[in-house]
């Protein structure tokens, strides 16, 4: 008799209620086109993903024949990607209407790709690994082409044509080192590494192979090249949640897949990670120097961060999880936030060049005070999240005894201060070229989303105890 594999379906149900939630917005939608009611639909959704999540306990063994695993991992993962799908939502209303974007799809893709990163986070299985890649990306390709100007299109091709050949290699990838060890299990994966038996080559070309595909989702030099016109061409709102939610999903996968299948060959990807570190945070900081859109300056900056981030993967243990998935909250804190400030003003027809918001301070001042705070936090100055944030990943390099590694990430971290003082200087320090309207406001919604990621972005800088012990839980799970 088969014995069939025991599913869970109830642990899954977040994820469930996004896919039911998104097919039933473009539903609602075919039938009448009812922005307002899409905009709630997907809310609502959001809030009961959420309060399914707080009620299931996790389930550390992985269950679905070994495919899924829902730990304290996956559960940070989920609430860090349904509160930043809460934050674009948030933003989203306004932007949409001023710009004339088809609400109902535009909403249900943003589920769809957030889904997409919720399956990465609980992936215990390459398979699975790819196919929440590939959801969370097929969406992502559309909205980045979503406004159809020109722009838009050029950046979605662009996109399209490097990530299907990033996806190639990480299939190609998975397909080598399946050959070599008979699994696509990733626990199963460890034990047959860990005893020596796979053949050598095969497991080397295959790991590198997945570095590409993974190293092209998280933007790490030399991989990077998609980043600054995607950013710059997609619609604002859909630049904020490409900032962090793919970033988010990438590097679970990515912890997921070196941490727990590929953890017996730690002495050697932890060095190739040092120096994709290397070259990320560098080519990020010094190309953003001479930036003048301040949507290009975020794109390279968010190069940079994820060069901050792959120090703590290269440290490969169990503080450098934690510093990771730490400083992932607060680079979606002070992103959201500042891509939310830029979307309010590029609603109301302002440029995103940085001089653009020269003298914001003189008739915008709250709005200009955000926008300095979250320059602050990106620049690593405290008392922010992004201070701490680096605090945690540097502190895991140099406990791994990767001192020169967590010297070149400080250093990097100065010159990328003088990028995010500089848009603080407009602010305050320069004339305006045009007078600003005083008319223009930030509607409820996106004053709400700038005002909760502003909050976060100096409560962790003040008090990260709390979710620095939630980050150590998730990354305990991993090992």
């Amino acid at each position: 008799m088969i014995e069939m594999p025991n599913l869970s379906l109830g642990l899954l149900l977040p994820e469930i209620l996004l896919a039911v939630g998104a097919m039933v917005i473009l539903v609602v939608d075919a039938r009448g086109r009812h922005g307002q009611v899409a905009w709630a639909l997907s809310l609502a959704t959001i809030a009961g993903a959420a309060a399914l999540m707080t009620q299931s306990s996790p389930r550390g063994e992985p269950f679905a024949a070994g495919m899924l695993a829902i730990d304290d991992f996956t559960q940070f993962m989920r609430g860090l990607v349904l509160a930043a799908l809460a934050a674009v939502f948030l933003m989203a209303p306004d932007y949409a209407r001023r710009f004339g974007l088809h609400a109902g799809e535009f909403y249900s893709l943003i589920l769809f790709s957030g889904l997409g990163a919720l399956l990465m986070a609980a992936a215990d299985d390459f398979l699975v690994v790819f196919l929440g890649l590939e959801v969370h990306s097929i969406a992502l390709y559309v909205l980045a082409g979503y406004r159809r100007d020109r722009p838009a299109e050029e950046s979605c091709l662009k996109y399209l044509l490097l990530g299907a050949f990033a996806s190639a290699f990480l299939l190609y990838g998975i397909a080598l080192l399946y050959g070599a060890t008979g699994t696509t299990n990733l626990h199963d994966m460890a034990v047959v590494l860990q005893l020596g038996t796979a053949s050598g080559a095969l497991v080397f070309a295959g790991m590198a192979l997945i570095v590409v595909g993974l190293g092209f989702k998280i933007a790490a030099v030399p991989f990077h090249m998609w980043t600054p016109d995607v950013y710059e061409g997609a619609p604002t709102i859909i630049t904020a949640f490409m900032a962090v939610v793919p970033k988010a999903g990438a590097f679970a996968a990515l912890l997921r897949v070196f941490e727990v299948g590929l953890f017996p060959l730690a002495a050697e990807w932890q060095s190739l990670w040092a120096v994709l570190a290397i070259l990320t945070m560098t080519v990020g900081n010094v190309l953003a120097v001479v930036q003048k859109s301040l949507k290009r300056l975020l794109a390279y900056s968010s190069i940079a961060h994820a060069g901050y981030l792959l120090v703590g993967v290269a440290a490969g243990d169990e503080l450098g999880v934690s510093g990771i998935l730490f400083y992932l909250a607060a680079y979606a804190l002070m992103n959201l936030g500042a891509f939310a400030v830029i979307a309010v003003f590029e609603r109301e027809g302002k440029g995103t060049e940085i001089d653009d918001y020269a003298g914001l301070a003189v008739e915008r001042p709250l709005l200009a005070a955000a926008l300095a705070l979250f320059m602050f936090s990106l620049a690593g100055i405290p008392p922010t999240a992004g201070f701490m944030g680096k605090f945690y990943v540097f502190g895991a390099a140099i406990r791994a005894d990767m001192t020169g590694l967590a010297v070149i990430a400080l250093l990097n971290s100065v010159v990328g201060a003088a990028y995010y003082l500089r848009v603080v200087v407009a602010l305050f320090l320069k004339e305006p070229d045009v007078a600003w309207a005083r008319g223009a406001r930030a509607g409820l919604a996106p004053a709400l989303a700038i005002l909760a990621t502003g909050y976060g972005t100096l409560h962790l800088g003040l008090f990260p105890a709390l979710l620095y012990r939630l980050a150590a839980l998730g990354a305990g799970s991993l090992y």
